[in-house]
């Protein structure tokens, strides 16, 4: 008898041999390989999707490639071959990231996602699942200007999280306001903070609720309510009197101080936080005491508390255009690691030329490409080693440096070499992020063999191991997205500089 996952393997070889039967063409092309080097970047990628799909049916990043990529049946063979309980949200990201859908086709997508939503209920936690793909369909709908159903599909969201308190978890209510959080300011309407703020105090979950008023606070900042803000403040502060495990309880405290910090509406009010209290130092102009507080916190192989608030701090004076801060925290990382070193000069360096100031941005990138140095010198290369670089040739082009940003690409192949053999992924992941950068720079030969590089690491990936499958239906499906770039490109002109990319190890 064949199982399944042997006939996927047929259907993809099948799929395979047909566009490898184009031999009635003067010269047959066959393969996937040789699709690439036949530039016929639309079909390599409907294929690599389609082994993805083969090779794990569940990982939502082939759906999401597939509609970039304009393959919505594709997509939609992918979402109905999912778990019942994955397809609503998945189709939502459908009707998101395909870009050219007819009115007619949206709204069939639209339709089948709220049915799915509204469908039989599975699993143990079955509202919990109903109340966030509900509340997603219904910001999309808020987003278009579509009040009444918009109003309509959110009062089901909320509905179903009530009936989910007694389920396992009882979180439906955090699926709603994390989702609102993260949605568009345009999707965002006070409405949905009035009806969750009838409804939220019916939760009993003392750390749900603390959270879940914790994002509303958030929200309610960015749409400058203070009317709606106050009572999502005075719900937090007395369900975190309520939760009894001391970490959790620690956890949102810090978190309440942040979101109002944020707000404006307690920015010296007492905290028991590091992180809190070295933000709030900067803030108040006292960089220097900011710092000494960041340098007194831990760090070992497995929690660096110290990096952690060094990011925070660093990020939010670059968010607030506080640049003397900004300045004197990225003279004094908190640790020795090169790749940091380059992403916080590259940051500051964006930041002054967004306000002009393009001499200082020089400098700042020269600062980071002395970063570069030492991570050339590392006995060990990381995919976040080659990442830093990539980011800092690109950003350098981006902003007029070509020359600079140039060279500084053309130090990553090199590299490239010393990833560890053993992390196949990290090298599948580095190629293909430096082929995409080559590509963008005219280098489009090169970029071609990098892909290929990358397929055949990807090809070579060990489906045995723990969630191996999966990790290579995601290096798969990030190819296929990858070239479908490639596919959408104009540009025609001929390669401006090549080097040499040696061939994967068989």
């Amino acid at each position: 008898m064949i199982t399944r996952s042997t006939y996927r393997l047929i259907l993809v070889t099948y799929c395979l041999a047909m566009f490898c039967c184009s031999a009635i063409a003067k010269e047959p092309i066959c393969g996937i390989d040789g699709l690439i080097a036949a530039d016929r970047w639309k079909e390599a990628a409907r294929l690599i999707f389609l082994e993805a799909r083969a090779t794990n049916k569940h990982e939502p990043t082939i759906v999401i490639g597939q509609a970039k990529a304009g393959f919505v049946e594709d997509a939609l063979d992918t979402i109905n071959a999912t778990h019942i309980a994955s397809r609503s949200w998945l189709l939502m990201s459908l009707v998101h990231e395909a870009p050219s859908l007819s009115t007619e086709k949206r709204d069939e997508l639209l339709r089948h996602a709220l049915d799915s939503a509204r469908g039989k209920a599975v699993g143990k936690s079955p509202n919990y699942l109903k109340s966030g793909d509900l509340a997603r369909i219904a910001l999309y709908y808020s987003g278009k200007g579509a009040a009444s159903d918009a109003k309509l599909i959110f009062s089901e969201a909320v509905i179903a999280a009530e009936k989910g308190l007694t389920e396992e978890g009882s979180g439906g209510f955090r699926q709603i306001t994390e989702l609102i959080r993260r949605a568009p300011t345009g999707e965002i309407k006070p409405w949905m903070l009035s009806v969750l703020q009838l409804s939220l105090n019916k939760t009993e979950d003392a750390r749900n609720l603390a959270f879940a008023c914790i994002d509303m606070v958030a929200v309610a900042a960015r749409l400058e309510s203070q009317d709606l803000m106050a009572p999502f403040v005075d719900c937090s502060t007395s369900a975190i009197a309520k939760i009894g495990v001391a970490p959790m309880k620690n956890s949102a405290i810090e978190a309440l101080s942040k979101a109002k910090d944020e707000a404006g509406i307690s920015n010296f009010a007492p905290s028991n936080s590091p992180f809190i209290e070295a933000i709030r130092e900067a803030r108040a102009g006292n960089a220097q005491k900011s710092y000494a507080i960041i340098s007194g916190l831990g760090q070992n192989l497995y929690v660096d508390h110290k990096g952690a608030a060094y990011e925070q701090v660093f990020s939010d004076a670059i968010r607030r255009g506080d640049l003397k801060t900004a300045l004197y925290f990225a003279e004094r990382p908190a640790r020795q690691l090169s790749y940091q070193e380059v992403s916080v000069w590259q940051r500051l360096a964006e930041k002054q030329i967004e306000i002009g100031n393009r001499q200082s941005a020089s400098d700042s990138y020269g600062k980071a490409s002395l970063a570069l140095g030492r991570i050339n010198s590392s006995a060990n290369i990381y995919l976040f080693d080659i990442q830093s670089v990539v980011r800092l040739g690109e950003s350098m082009l981006q902003n007029g440096m070509k020359d600079e940003g140039r060279r500084t690409l053309l130090l990553v192949q090199p590299l490239l070499e010393r990833i560890s053999e053993k992390r196949i992924d990290d090298r599948a992941k580095a190629s293909i992020a430096f082929s995409g950068a080559l590509w963008r720079l005219g280098m489009q030969a090169e970029a071609k063999r990098l892909i290929q590089q990358a397929y055949f690491y990807a090809q070579s990936y060990d489906t045995k191991s723990l969630y191996g499958d999966m990790e290579k239906a995601r290096l798969l499906a990030s190819i296929g997205q990858s070239i479908t770039m490639y596919s959408e490109s104009k540009l025609n002109s001929k390669s401006q500089g090549r080097i040499t990319t040696s061939p994967p190890k068989k």
